[in-house]
C-alpha cells in the first residue's frame, strides 16, 4: 500500500514531468527529510527518485515520437531534457535505441512495447521498464502505462 505522502509527490510528478525535479524539493512538499523521502519511495515505488523521473520521462517521450512528427530536439526538451545529446544518450540507455531509430522503426511496425519488445531496437524486454514502465505504487496513484 502507497502512503498518501507518496501518492500526493507521485501525482504532482506526473502533473510537473517537464520541470526540474529535485529529490528536496519534492520532500518539503510533504513535510519529510530528503533522506526519509528518498527510502520511502524507494521502497513504496520500487525505483529510486531519480530513475522513477527519467522513466516517465523516456515513456512520454516514446509516445510523443509516435504520436507526432515534432523535432527530437523539441520533444526532448518538452520532457524537460537540458539538451537533445542528454534526452538522446538517456532514451537510448532505457530503450535501447536512438530516438530517431526508435521513431523510423516504429512507425515501420507499428508495435509499440505490444510484446515487451521493440522491433530493431532490443532483442530482449528491457528489466528496466517492468509492466510497462509502471509499479503497483504508481498504478494505485493514477498513473496509467501507455
Amino acid at each position: 500500500m502507497t502512503s498518501l505522502k507518496v501518492q500526493r509527490v507521485l501525482i504532482y510528478i506526473n502533473s510537473h514531468f517537464y520541470k526540474p525535479l529535485n529529490l528536496g524539493f519534492c520532500a518539503s512538499l510533504v513535510d519529510l527529510h530528503p533522506d526519509y523521502f528518498s527510502r520511502k519511495f524507494k521502497r513504496e515505488v520500487g525505483v529510486p527518485f531519480r530513475e522513477y523521473i527519467l522513466k516517465n520521462r523516456i515513456r512520454r517521450a516514446a509516445s510523443l515520437l509516435l504520436r507526432s512528427y515534432k523535432p527530437i530536439k523539441e520533444i526532448g526538451v518538452e520532457m524537460g531534457f537540458s539538451s537533445q545529446a542528454l534526452f538522446s544518450r538517456n532514451f537510448k540507455r532505457m530503450v535501447g535505441c536512438s530516438p530517431r531509430k526508435f521513431r523510423t522503426i516504429q512507425q515501420k511496425n507499428r508495435s509499440f512495447f505490444g510484446n515487451g519488445k521493440l522491433a530493431g531496437c532490443r532483442n530482449t524486454p528491457n528489466p528496466s521498464f517492468p509492466n510497462g514502465f509502471i509499479g503497483p505504487a504508481c498504478r494505485q496513484a493514477g498513473i496509467q502505462a501507455l
